[in-house]
């Protein structure tokens, strides 16, 4: 399955979002890395540890509804699920074992998001629940994408309006939600100050608080392990 991962800023996020990301994968998987042209110094650091199988795009458009419709169109290989992950967060080991099965399950899901900040997070089995739209980090189906979704003029909002205009795309959620960590959120250091930084620099839009002690449960499998070591080394 190819696995869609956009690196276009924050690149300490970029080191831990990709270093997590590659230890969840499995040697069937593609990642296909889109680089914004103008950001130093990613690319030397994103390809020494990519895989003979993955693959590096160097853009200059940024969007993410941009990188869905470049890998689209330019992908005739491509898998007929594919993934979409940012650079600004952490997945669990098993979120892509999880939610694949979920699809096999729900075939008539076509749009499946992992992100928990809509819901108590929790530890458990692995459902799919219809919404509107989802948050654009998650499962996809190919033959979902008919008709493109197009970028609004800040380039980013475009997948959601999308999604409702098309409400034939059948969208869910994963139920309960899988531990997603957006690193602008994560409470201690070195994110805490990064996210002060990024917020400075008008890359932070995303509208919901800080983590708190209602989600120790959730991210305590990735705090103070391997995973959090390796991604701030």
């Amino acid at each position: 399955m190819d696995i869609l991962f956009i690196a276009s800023n924050r690149q300490e996020f970029t080191r831990a979002s990709l270093t997590t990301l590659l230890r969840t994968l499995r040697p069937e998987d593609r990642l296909v890395v889109y680089i914004d042209k103008d950001i130093s110094n990613s690319e030397e650091f994103i390809r020494p540890r990519l895989r003979p199988q993955d693959v590096v795009r160097i853009t200059d458009f940024g969007s993410p509804v941009a990188v869905m419709n470049n890998y689209i169109s330019n992908t005739p290989d491509g898998s007929p699920i594919f993934a979409k992950v940012d650079n600004d967060l952490i997945v669990c080991p098993y979120w892509l074992e999880a939610t694949l099965e979920a699809m096999e399950r729900y075939p008539e899901f076509e749009l499946v998001g992992i992100e928990p900040f809509s819901t108590q997070p929790q530890w458990g089995g692995n459902e799919i629940v219809g919404t509107d739209h989802i948050g654009g980090i998650g499962l996809m189906r190919r033959s979902a994408f008919i008709n493109r979704p197009r970028p609004t003029a800040n380039g980013r909002f475009g997948f959601t309006e999308w999604q409702y205009a098309t409400p034939q795309v059948k969208c869910g959620w994963m139920t309960p939600p899988l531990p997603v960590f957006l690193l602008d959120h994560l409470p201690w250091s070195p994110w805490k100050e990064l996210s002060v930084e990024y917020l400075q620099k008008q890359w932070q839009r995303r509208p919901w608080g800080d983590y708190g002690e209602a989600y120790w449960e959730l991210w305590s499998w990735w705090k103070d392990t391997e995973y959090e070591r390796e991604a701030i080394g």
